[in-house]
């Protein structure tokens, strides 16, 4: 048999299996779990000098050091409008532990325990059926509930709600009905975030 006869009886067979692969994805919902690193609530509290002032009574000098802070836990659910349209809600949590220092001396323990209830859109650049180019955009709530215990005084406790948001330019998914995924942006879910999915 002659090389170019060959090459269309393959053709032939193979053209329906890569149609049906190329067709869209019809599963429309989506959840989805990752970790990421320095998140803006990581970012904006570690370095407000306000935060010492609270925790602090008033005392204003009190210094935090050895500051142990856990990833940035995520839990995501998406509901595909169009193939490349999605809208969903995430849930961020994470926590920050530091020893207080006064005139270089141990004073306390600061303990806090964040979590984000946000509204998301995400956008596929590019949409094929095991690879995924897209962006997201985020915004919602931040409650953060702190506790200082100082060592010759009362805990004190304190927790607030503010706005946050998350700014993804560009994430990689690696999958169809399951993956994984890579993201890098800025906001609640951290400059770099990281996790496994699953469409159903």
């Amino acid at each position: 048999m002659k090389p170019c006869k060959l090459f269309i009886i393959i053709l032939i067979t193979v053209m329906p299996f890569i149609k049906a692969n190329a067709q869209p994805d019809e599963r429309s919902h989506e959840i989805s779990f990752g970790v990421g690193v320095m998140s803006t609530s990581n970012v904006s509290f570690r370095f407000a000098d306000m935060f010492a002032q609270i925790v602090s009574g008033g005392i204003g000098q009190v210094k935090f050091e050895e500051v142990s802070i856990s990833p940035v836990y995520n839990l995501n659910y998406r509901y595909w409008i169009k193939p490349k349209f999605a809208i969903g809600a995430t849930l961020v949590f994470g926590t920050e532990k530091s020893v207080g220092m006064v005139a270089g001396k141990y004073d306390g323990n600061l303990n806090r325990y964040y979590s984000n209830l946000t509204a998301e859109v995400t956008f596929n650049y590019i949409n094929r059926p095991y690879l995924k180019l897209y962006g997201l955009g985020g915004a919602g709530l931040l409650y953060l509930k702190q506790t200082y215990t100082p060592e010759n005084r009362v805990k004190e406790k304190d927790s607030l709600c503010a706005f946050d948001f998350q700014v993804t330019p560009i994430g990689i998914k690696a999958g169809n009905k399951f993956g994984a995924y890579l993201e890098a942006g800025f906001g609640y879910k951290g400059i770099i975030s990281a996790g496994i999915f699953h469409k159903f």
